[in-house]
């Protein structure tokens, strides 16, 4: 199971500037056994316990996504048969049963048990098998997409709360931001486009208004997409804006605000919600940018956020970093101290 987790960024007072480093997680599902993905499925490939350590990955409806490796699409009836994962050998896809669902617990696993307050980005790939195809076993059957979200029962000590029943349950869903194709499809759906979600949204541009779901102007198309759901900073109206982009980075194909009341605490994959089934991989999440540059006999560390602690430790070892009270960006500390590392935290 590949995670490699990076504590926003590390950065040693040296000599000569040194590059930001801001990936809190990558996730390209190289080292999972192929199989199930859930890490709450009994006996499966990758079964690991609650809160780690190991595979981070859970799902309220087991089984849920599978890993696979390049493969003939096991649904018939539509255009592309032939699927090789982004990068890599292995990628992630809905698996035997309709609504198959898998979450990671930014909370427990990145932020110190604490929802992120905004200021976040996720990016992943998705492969869409049948682009704008509109047959009855086509476009409208792939409803396949991704989610920055928060959720009532997901936890700070642990990746899921376990229900009576013994199922993990992640409650409801209050926040859910979205991005790929939707499970809406009331009158104003685009089936030859793709959409994103602002849950609770107040926009009349939304088609849905209650679940919040926009169509977007960028159209379907079969194979591999580049998705990024960019998460700016709280206003003092508690207005957070939001972007969403699919292939070109450069100009956002929904740019509009959020309520983020209690912060992102989750990421959603949502496969095969429909009777088709889509692709996931390589899959990022980036917090705040913590940079850091010589200046005479200083070295200046800045952040673009606020409502962040700068941390430090003379080592790599999760557990050695300290708040730095009252620390804000810019901060000046000596660089005749020795080898120090900052991070960021909520």
């Amino acid at each position: 199971m590949k995670v490699a987790v990076l504590c926003c960024a590390f950065l040693a007072l040296v000599s000569g500037p040194l590059p930001a480093a801001s990936a809190l997680l990558f996730d390209g599902f190289e080292s999972y056994n192929r199989g199930v993905l859930d890490a709450n499925s009994p006996f499966d490939a990758n079964t690991a316990p609650n809160g780690g350590p190991g595979n981070p990955w859970w799902s309220p409806y087991n089984p849920g996504l599978a890993v696979v490796a390049a493969e003939t699409n096991i649904v018939g009836g539509i255009i592309t048969n032939a699927v090789s994962p982004h990068a890599g050998t292995n990628m992630v896809r809905g698996g035997v049963y309709k609504i198959d669902w898998d979450f990671f617990n930014l909370a427990h696993r990145l932020n110190r048990s604490k929802a992120f307050s905004g200021n976040v980005s996720l990016d992943w790939w998705f492969f869409d098998p049948v682009g704008a195809k509109t047959n009855a076993n086509a476009a409208p059957q792939y409803q396949d997409f991704a989610s920055l979200a928060f959720y009532t029962s997901v936890p700070g000590n642990a990746d899921y709360f376990t229900n009576n029943l013994g199922q993990a349950d992640p409650g409801l869903g209050t926040t859910q931001l979205s991005l790929g194709a939707a499970t809406s499809q009331i009158a104003g759906y685009k089936s030859t486009n793709y959409q994103a979600q602002i849950f609770h949204t107040s926009s009349s541009n939304a088609y849905d208004q209650p679940n919040g779901w926009f169509n977007l102007p960028v159209m379907r198309t079969v194979g591999w997409h580049h998705a990024l759901i960019n998460v700016g900073s709280p206003s003092s109206n508690g207005a957070t804006p939001v972007s969403f982009y699919i292939d070109n980075f450069l100009n956002p194909a929904l740019t509009n605000t959020a309520s983020l009341t209690n912060g992102l605490n989750c990421i959603v994959l949502q496969a095969e919600n429909g009777n088709l089934t889509g692709y996931f991989d390589d899959l990022t999440f980036n917090a705040p940018v913590l940079s850091i540059a010589l200046a005479g006999p200083n070295a200046i560390v800045t952040w673009p956020v606020t409502n962040w602690t700068l941390q430090f430790s003379t080592n790599l070892v999760g557990s050695n970093f300290t708040d730095i009270p009252g620390a804000t960006s810019p901060f000046t500390n000596s660089a005749t101290n020795g080898t120090r590392f900052f991070r960021l935290r909520q």
